[in-house]
């Protein structure tokens, strides 16, 4: 009896042992290094200009740019570091689909009202960004019609 209790308490040392040899060093994964950051641009569509996210940004309405969106975030994290406060262009605008990111818009009127002209990336051709980060594809996928169809599903079911 005393033998097959050794046995299964070395048996359960073997497999903690090899059990912690095979868990992955995750510090490495999640380390979070400062980096210099002189100009960063935010481009996308709402995702990343954060409709309703605090107070207006600017006074391109049609775009919905607001302050505690994601890219006004990034230039107040302490992690990056650089001349502060970083030069930051926020070329994001709500109802943006993937083509507005390479391709210009036509029509649709000038003012604070229209939205941008010309294409996200072409924005960017004389920044010269250190950073930039993109949010595409909701639109083009239908995120918002697909979450009226959920939403309304669910008030259906619980009526």
């Amino acid at each position: 009896m005393a033998s097959k209790k050794i046995s299964l308490l070395v048996a359960l040392i073997l497999v903690a042992q090899s059990a912690s040899l095979a868990t992955p060093d995750l510090s490495r994964l999640f380390r979070r290094t400062p980096f210099n950051v002189g100009k960063y641009a935010s481009l996308g569509e709402s995702f990343a200009s954060g409709p309703s996210a605090g107070d207006s940004y600017d006074k391109v309405t049609k775009c919905r740019r607001y302050k505690k969106a994601q890219g006004p975030q990034v230039t107040a994290d302490d992690r990056i570091q650089g001349p502060k406060p970083i030069s930051f262009d926020f070329i994001a605008c709500s109802g943006s689909k993937l083509k507005n990111i390479y391709q210009d818009r036509t029509g649709g009127g000038d003012g604070p009202e229209a939205k941008p002209k010309i294409s996200q990336a072409g924005a960017l051709k004389d920044t010269d960004p250190d950073l930039v980060t993109m949010s595409i594809g909701g639109n083009d996928v239908g995120f918002v019609e697909l979450m009226d169809r959920v939403s309304s599903n669910q008030r259906q079911i619980h009526q």
